[in-house]
């Protein structure tokens, strides 16, 4: 955060945010990268079993998916809240537990909302999509709810949206990278190599990244200390009529689509 001749707080340039993300995670290396390992090998697993078609091994993909998915809500909770407060692997995913639940619907909120931007056009969607950038971390540190925790995203970014676009475009960039070269290096090894290297990246890139967004967070978090205390009413209203057009416009499509395929049968 820097401050000149007066002019209103500024986030912290990118290239500073990197180099304390990364001094970040070199030193939390060492508990962070377990955390991520059970959903990636739940992933690895779906997408070996993927590679034999119908049967048995089609079957037991769907299973798989279904625990990954699981374990990927779980790892997130355990990963935002160690690189937090520096816990280890076992207390970390104990919180995760116990909070799991809460978190699935701020999820299932989430969606709704994401939802209901795509269906008011691609913009509405991207600038949801940067509101709420934080919800997982306003889940986890300050502990809000349910339709708070979003809300209060949203009024951390606002005032600086595209301060925040930016840093958050860095983070797909370097995610893209990463991955682009993980994949271009696993497929010399086949099918087997690229489940490798996609697995390796699984593990390795969340812990950085969350330490990134954590970073952002909590500069924002010092930039407007009134929040945290605070329950956000702004845009309330918006967000819940958002969230039910979106549960309603992809129920329509739903039926919609089924109801073509059944006339085809």
């Amino acid at each position: 955060m820097t401050e000149k001749d007066g002019s209103s707080p500024r986030l912290i340039p990118i290239g500073s945010l990197l180099r304390r993300s990364w001094h970040r995670y070199n030193r939390q290396f060492d508990t962070l990268i377990w955390i991520p390992v059970l959903p990636s090998l739940a992933v690895a697993l779906a997408s070996y079993l993927g590679l034999f078609s119908g049967g048995l091994a089609g079957t037991l993909a769907i299973g798989v998916n279904i625990i990954g998915f699981v374990l990927s809500l779980l790892a997130a909770l355990a990963l935002t809240y160690a690189a937090q407060n520096d816990k280890q692997f076992g207390e970390s995913y104990w919180y995760a537990l116990g909070n799991l639940l809460p978190y699935f619907w701020v999820y299932v909120l989430s969606l709704a909302l994401m939802s209901g931007g795509l269906f008011l056009l691609i913009i509405p969607a991207a600038v949801l999509a940067v509101w709420l950038a934080f919800t997982e971390y306003v889940f986890v540190v300050e502990g809000a709810r349910g339709l708070s925790a979003l809300l209060k995203s949203k009024e951390y970014v606002r005032g600086r949206f595209w301060p925040v676009v930016l840093r958050l475009l860095a983070a797909l960039l370097i995610g893209m990278i990463v991955s682009l070269v993980a994949d271009a290096i696993g497929r010399l090894g086949g099918p087997s190599g690229l489940i490798a290297a996609n697995l390796l990246i699984g593990i390795l890139l969340p812990p950085f990244l969350v330490i990134y967004m954590l970073e952002i967070y909590g500069d924002l978090r010092q930039l407007r200390p009134e929040v945290a205390g605070t329950e956000v009413r702004r845009s309330r209203g918006w967000f819940v009529g958002t969230a039910i057009w979106g549960v309603a416009a992809a129920a329509l499509f739903i039926l919609i689509v089924a109801s073509g395929y059944l006339g085809r049968l």
